[in-house]
C-alpha cells in the first residue's frame, strides 16, 4: 500500500510542474533582421525595421517599415498597424545608428533592449555616416548581394576577423558604458560609391561614455585593437618600408601581422599616470619588391622598420584618443583596480589626456614565402 501511495505521488508531481507556451506560427511572424535609429526631420526619432519576405509570389525580398516616433517602442506599434506579420525582434542581426544621433548619446536608446527579454543583446551596434534608413533601403536593390540584414552582418563579421572593426554588441557596449574608466567603440560604415555598389567599412567610432567623439580609419582601428589586446590578425601595407630605395610601381611591403602578446603596465609617478605598453607581433611576408636579394640582414632591417612604423602609428592613435578624451584601452579601469587611492582623488574625465604613454613594439617575421 505504501509503495502504491509513493507511485501515485511521483506521477502527480510532473503534472504540478507542467506549464504552457504561447504557440506562435512562424508563417505569421515578421522576423526583424535590421533596425535603424536616426534623428527625424520632425521632432523625435526615425525608426526603421527590415524583415525578409517569405512569400514566393512577392516581387520584393524584404519588407521595410519606418515611423517617426518619440519612443523606440512606438515604431513597433506602428509596424503592427501596417505589416501583415507580427513583428518580433529575436533575430535582429545589427542595430544601425546614425553618427549624428550617436554624438548626442546612445545609452537611453539601449535601455529598451535591457527591459525586453525577447529582444537579443548580441546584435552588432554599427554607426553609419549618413542615414541608416537610406543604406537599408538602397541595399535591397543590389541583386548581387544577400538580403541587407545578412549582408551587413557578414560584412562586419569578416572585417572583425581582420581587425578592421571592433566586435561590439549591445551587451558589450553597455558593459563598457557601466564600467568606470573604460569607453566603448563601435564599427563605422557608409555607402560605397567609388568602389562599386555596396556598404563600405571605414573603421571605428570612438565614444566618451555613450557619446561619439571621434573616428578612426581601418588601419588605425587595427592599431587600436592591438593596443587593447583584441587584435587577431591584420593585413599591414606600408609603401615606405624597404632596405633600399625602390623605384617600381609596387613599392613597399605587405605583411600579415598577428598579435602574439600584449602587456600593459600602469603606474603613478608625481600624481601622473604612466602607461607602458609592450606589443609583440609575428608576421608572414605577402608582398615585397621583386628580385631583391633577401637575406638575414634584409629581414632584420624589415623587422626594425616595421617595429618603428607600427610604434609611430600606435602613438598617433593614443594621442588622438587623448585629444577626443576617449579611453578605449581601459586605463582608468586598471587604475581603479590597482591604484584606488589615486582614483578616489581625481575626476578621470579630466585626467586621461595627461597620461604619459610609452609604446614598445617588436615584429618577428616567421614566414617569407618560397622566394629567398
Amino acid at each position: 500500500m505504501k509503495r502504491t501511495y509513493f507511485l501515485i505521488l511521483y506521477l502527480c508531481i510532473p503534472l504540478c510542474l507542467s506549464g504552457c507556451w504561447d504557440q506562435q506560427q512562424y508563417e505569421k511572424l515578421g522576423f526583424v533582421l535590421q533596425m535603424s535609429i536616426e534623428t527625424s526631420q520632425d521632432k523625435g526619432l526615425l525608426i526603421s525595421y527590415v524583415s525578409p519576405v517569405v512569400d514566393p509570389n512577392s516581387k520584393e525580398n524584404i519588407e521595410m517599415i519606418s515611423a517617426n516616433v518619440p519612443l523606440i517602442r512606438g515604431a513597433r506599434e506602428a509596424a503592427r498597424r501596417i505589416s501583415s506579420k507580427k513583428p518580433v525582434g529575436g533575430m535582429i542581426q545589427q542595430l544601425l545608428i546614425s553618427d549624428f544621433l550617436a554624438e548626442k548619446g546612445l545609452h537611453n536608446l539601449m535601455e529598451v533592449y535591457q527591459r525586453e527579454p525577447s529582444t537579443p543583446t548580441i546584435p552588432y551596434i554599427v554607426i553609419t555616416e549618413g542615414s541608416p534608413k537610406h543604406i537599408m533601403g538602397t541595399s535591397q536593390n543590389w541583386g548581387d548581394k544577400p538580403l541587407p540584414g545578412f549582408y551587413i552582418h557578414e560584412l562586419i563579421a569578416n572585417n572583425i576577423e581582420f581587425s578592421y572593426v571592433p566586435d561590439t554588441t549591445i551587451l558589450s557596449f553597455d558593459s563598457k558604458f557601466f564600467s568606470p574608466g573604460i569607453d566603448p567603440i563601435a564599427p563605422l560604415i557608409k555607402m560605397s560609391n567609388d568602389k562599386g555598389k555596396g556598404v563600405e567599412v571605414i573603421g571605428c567610432a570612438l565614444f566618451s561614455e555613450d557619446k561619439l567623439v571621434g573616428k578612426l580609419n581601418p588601419r588605425k582601428t587595427s592599431m587600436l585593437l592591438a593596443l587593447m589586446g583584441e587584435m587577431k590578425k591584420t593585413q599591414y601595407l606600408n609603401p615606405s618600408i624597404g632596405p633600399e630605395p625602390l623605384t617600381s610601381n609596387n613599392e613597399g611591403i605587405a605583411i600579415t601581422l598577428k598579435l602574439k602578446k600584449r602587456k600593459i603596465n600602469v603606474k603613478i609617478a608625481n600624481d601622473k599616470p604612466i602607461v607602458d605598453i609592450f606589443l609583440n607581433f609575428t608576421g608572414r611576408l605577402n608582398e615585397y619588391h621583386w628580385n631583391t636579394l633577401y637575406n638575414s640582414y634584409i629581414e632584420t632591417t624589415l623587422e626594425d622598420q616595421l617595429s618603428k612604423a607600427i610604434k609611430d602609428e600606435c602613438i598617433e592613435v593614443l594621442n588622438y584618443t587623448q585629444e577626443v578624451n576617449s579611453d578605449p584601452l581601459g586605463v582608468g579601469d586598471i587604475i581603479r583596480a590597482k591604484h584606488k587611492e589615486y582614483w578616489k582623488t581625481v575626476n578621470w574625465n579630466n585626467e586621461y589626456n595627461k597620461i604619459a604613454f610609452h609604446v614598445n613594439v617588436n615584429v618577428n617575421i616567421i614566414g617569407r614565402g618560397i622566394i629567398r
